[in-house]
């Protein structure tokens, strides 16, 4: 990401933001602003970043979470509660205000080209590209700049690899739909098979992550930033949104779709055509649309099945 930073310092941003309503801007005369900036980064991640990064707080901003941010410049939505050793700028909409800031700034690191997959394999790609050694990727396989992959994959015709994420805001201040950009990498691991006409989106601000030995059916689709532990297996038309986290030895059944955020466990068990939109626990199966546990499921079927039964009318 140092490449595409332009060289941009925290003071041509507060420079910037000090022209656009209705911004304030805290603390910008006691700290050093002509400093470079470092990188941008989820807020999740901001305890341990280098301190001169740029990252977003949307919700209450209490002492706690503030200094509890390596960040130097924090965008957040209320003016109490400072930490005196960081730069805040104040906006109505955190997430907008940090989008804004990147469309104005590193543009280039939104601007992403893609390339034919077997002029990747004959490194004839970028250095934000990466293809391991034994990798072999069919015909009509599109690969995105900021893509990693390990050695002994396979992918097969049509998938396209580290397109930008699907993720997009309203501002009621400015009346319009915004686009979050999409600034990570789509990382995967050796040994993993990804099918026909499949999907996987690149990171936002965290990276998309493939683990070893994961293997995904045609015309799936995996969303920005979701992360897929080692040996899970997944269905053909599975649907997974952003910023999923699914661990080790999952089996996602076909056309199963999995909201965005949810997190499944170890050896979890998602059947076919499952809707499921809460967190599922290590070691659990379940169904149906919402999806619950899948013992639960077959009651209620069970139960549904006897009311509507010609015996009951």
């Amino acid at each position: 990401m140092d490449d595409a930073l332009n060289g941009v310092r925290f003071s041509d941003i507060i420079s910037f933001f000090t022209q656009l309503q209705p911004v304030r801007i805290h603390n910008d005369g006691n700290l050093n602003t002509f400093r470079k900036v470092a990188g941008l980064s989820p807020f999740k991640d901001s305890r341990v970043i280098p301190r001169a990064f740029i990252c977003f707080w949307e919700g209450e901003l209490t002492y706690e979470i503030s200094a509890s941010s390596s960040a130097f410049l924090l965008i957040a939505r209320q003016k109490e509660f400072f930490d005196e050793s960081k730069i805040y700028i104040i906006h109505p909409e955190p997430r907008i205000a940090f989008i804004i800031l990147v469309q104005k700034f590193f543009d280039s690191l939104v601007k992403r080209k893609s390339f034919q997959g077997a002029d990747c394999v004959n490194n004839e790609c970028p250095p934000s590209i990466s293809i391991g050694d034994n990798s072999v990727l069919s015909p009509g396989v599109i690969v995105y700049e900021r893509s990693l992959m390990g050695g002994n994959c396979i992918v097969h015709a049509g998938s396209v690899l580290g397109a930008d994420g699907f993720h997009f805001h309203e501002s009621k201040l400015y009346n319009k739909v915004f686009k979050f950009p999409s600034l990570s990498y789509l990382k995967v691991k050796d040994s993993v098979e990804i099918g026909a006409n499949t999907t996987i989106d690149c990171g936002t601000l965290s990276d998309t992550f493939i683990g070893s030995s994961v293997k995904i059916d045609n015309l799936v689709h995996v969303g920005h930033s979701t992360r897929i532990g080692e040996g899970t297996r997944i269905g053909p038309g599975a649907i997974i949104a952003g910023n999923v986290e699914i661990g080790r030895n999952v089996w996602v059944g076909p056309n199963a779709t999995l909201s965005n955020n949810v997190k499944i466990g170890d050896y979890a068990r998602i059947t076919l055509g499952s809707t499921v939109i809460n967190n599922v626990k290590s070691y659990q199966t379940v169904s149906g649309h919402f999806a619950y546990p899948h013992s639960e499921y077959l009651t209620a079927h069970l139960r549904m099945r006897k009311g509507i039964s010609p015996k009951n009318h």
